[in-house]
């Protein structure tokens, strides 16, 4: 009869088992991002060609043709990094949770979300305060027809905001249409900018 010894598990058992544990913090930790109120979060979906965790460090990282889904919210990149936060514990040291703190991503950006498509070079999404930030020239966010580019946009969802900043060279750009093609824009969310 074989007993189970752990110290003496392989290198790469240990390792997988340290990749696994990441990615079910980050499975469990990222539906924060879309759980409005008591609405129930959807499960994460992320496939990649490559991960990379980093426990002391609190972050994970997938690069390679990057897509991850939350109910309706998709995200395709060539990197995707999501960073936890650390929380004070009773005896005020630091210890790691799996709360997201926010998320990176780069290169060829592109997020579906209410209606919405924002394409960037890179985009941070802070879970505290709800903040979207595309850079890139340019940075670009459509809904239906509308659009609005520039070098970059700050989206503030907690405050229906959207700020465009002008690129390296020339203007923020923005096409609307006022004519009946568009439906009206939903109740609380306002239209583009």
């Amino acid at each position: 009869m074989k007993r189970f010894c752990p110290e003496k598990r392989p290198l790469e058992s240990v390792a997988a088992a340290i990749c696994l544990w990441i990615v079910v913090a980050t499975a469990m930790a990222a539906p924060a991002l879309a759980a409005d109120g008591d609405k129930p979060a959807d499960p994460v979906y992320i496939t990649a060609e490559h991960l990379t965790a980093d426990t002391a460090g609190r972050w994970a990282e997938f690069s390679g043709k990057v897509n991850a889904k939350q109910g309706e919210t998709v995200i395709t990149a060539d990197r995707l990094k999501v960073v936890y936060a650390r929380q004070a514990s009773a005896g005020g040291s630091k210890q790691s949770t799996s709360q997201i703190e926010r998320i990176e991503a780069a290169g060829k950006v592109v997020i579906r979300f209410d209606q919405r498509v924002a394409e960037s070079r890179e985009a941070s999404y802070s879970v505290a305060d709800r903040t979207l930030v595309l850079t890139g020239d340019p940075a670009r966010v459509t809904e239906g027809e509308n659009t609005v580019s520039g070098g970059r946009i700050v989206m503030k969802r907690n405050e229906n905001r959207i700020i465009v900043e002008k690129p390296a060279s020339g203007n923020v750009e923005a096409v609307f249409f006022t004519d009946d093609r568009e439906a009206p824009v939903s109740p609380g969310r306002p239209a583009i900018p």
